[in-house]
């Protein structure tokens, strides 16, 4: 047998290694790597079901989500609004939720709207202790729906969240609550409000220790 190449040498080893690199972490017990999923974007996560069987689902053990539109600058809104949905819906229903991040352009659409929506509903039935909402406002006077909408600008926070009893932290920007409602928070400890309009709203927030 003719000796290998030092290029084949090369590729041989570096497939061992990736082999053994990816058996050491594989072998890593659920809860450390869902705790370092938990630092990563979820785009991210997500891709490491291709690795392999094993991985196939275990993005779905993170504790934290992350979505940012600036990793899906090559896609457009719908195609991210659904990826988001897609992962709400495959996330392991078991895991606790602590931490739900969106960071996109929002723009008056009843599309938009119907699915951040149900993305909140989620929040509520999961339990989730930490949301953010960053929102940004520059997309409204290029909507053709706020032709048709005279309400205030921003999105409008449906009722399934008014009333939350484990959420701990709230951060929005440009949102908007219903006039004359009654926001029941009772565990909620920072509360961070940007480009608001909260008109005649009455929070019950007993344990909030930060606001701004």
């Amino acid at each position: 047998m003719a000796p290998r190449s030092p290029k084949s040498q090369h590729e041989a080893s570096s497939k061992r290694l990736r082999e053994m690199g990816e058996d050491r972490i594989s072998n890593l017990p659920d809860s450390v790597i869902s705790h370092i999923f938990s630092f990563l974007p979820t785009k991210t996560a997500v891709r490491t079901s291709v690795l392999s069987k094993t991985w196939e689902l275990k993005w779905t053990l993170t504790p934290t989500l992350v979505f940012e539109d600036l990793l899906y600058w090559d896609r457009d809104t719908r195609d991210f609004t659904r990826f988001i949905s897609r992962t709400l819906l495959l996330h392991n229903s078991s895991i606790k939720i602590k931490n739900l991040f969106i960071d996109m352009d929002y723009e008056k659409d009843p599309y938009l709207d119907s699915c951040l929506n149900l993305w909140l509903q989620f929040v509520r039935t999961r339990d989730v202790e930490e949301l953010s909402l960053q929102f940004d406002d520059g997309t409204f006077l290029d909507s053709p729906w706020s032709i048709f909408d005279d309400g205030p600008e921003g999105y409008l926070l449906p009722q399934c969240l008014y009333t939350h009893p484990s959420i701990k932290r709230l951060t929005t920007n440009y949102c908007v609550v219903g006039p004359s409602r009654v926001v029941f928070w009772p565990s909620l400890k920072s509360l961070s409000l940007r480009e608001y309009e909260y008109p005649w709203v009455y929070v019950v927030a007993r344990s909030l220790k930060m606001f701004g």
